[in-house]
């Protein structure tokens, strides 16, 4: 609640910071011209969290759906079909583990922006009390999203062994065509996939609750928000 309040406390300061640099076009401590501009960026940031956190969602969902349906495949008795069958299921996962990532990217690029353009505006502080303020502001919300990311990267990290041991599949139901009555494959590690599952369960679980403790910081930038 502390570190909460406080990042109210900044969304409510910011256009007064900006009053004070070089240009800031404010006649009054209390004017409200620039508050709208923030709440915006914030907003954007904020969006793009909760997409990213959405887009890995979906993609769990999809590579859970898809380890049953290759099993299934791979213990056929058909050859052909199988095959064409696990290329439509691959295809689906990495569809989704691309948007998953591409969505990660897009909040890193985000904090970058905010957090870079924040940097240069803090400097342009003559009041070196407010200046000092924003720089320790700054710190700590680039903290929290250092954590978020990090919990996002491990959660889109933990994607690739499930996706591994499923192309491997496919790749196995591309070898047997043509081969009659070729048997299921002989796994050399029994369990590893559903390890790799229930890892990556585990990943996207506590990336998504840090996703909502980042966005819950940021009760100025979601106000209004549909």
């Amino acid at each position: 609640m502390r570190r909460t309040g406080r990042i109210v406390g900044l969304l409510t300061l910011l256009p007064v910071l900006w009053c004070g640099l070089p240009g800031g076009g404010c006649t009054t401590p209390h004017s409200g011209v620039y508050e709208p501009f923030w709440r915006n960026r914030f907003k954007t940031l904020t969006r793009s969290v909760e997409a990213a956190k959405k887009a890995q969602a979906d993609a769990l969902v999809e590579l859970e759906a898809a380890q049953p349906k290759m099993r299934g495949l791979v213990e056929s008795r058909e050859t052909e079909g199988p095959y064409k069958e696990s290329r439509h299921v691959i295809a689906r996962c990495d569809s989704r583990v691309t948007q998953s990532a591409n969505r990660v990217k897009n909040v890193k690029d985000n904090c970058d922006q905010i957090f870079e353009e924040w940097r240069r505006e803090s400097r342009d502080f003559a009041d070196a009390k407010l200046r000092e303020q924003s720089r320790r502001e700054l710190e700590d919300i680039r903290a929290r999203a250092d954590r978020l990311i990090k919990a996002l990267e491990e959660g889109q990290k933990a994607m690739g062994p499930v996706l591994v041991s499923l192309k491997d599949d496919s790749l196995y139901l591309r070898h047997r065509r043509g081969v009659r009555d070729s048997p299921p494959p002989a796994y050399s590690t029994p369990g590893a996939a559903d390890a790799a599952m229930a890892k990556l369960r585990l990943l996207i679980t506590e990336a998504g609750a840090e996703c909502e403790s980042f966005i819950a910081s940021f009760p100025l930038a979601t106000e209004g928000t549909p």
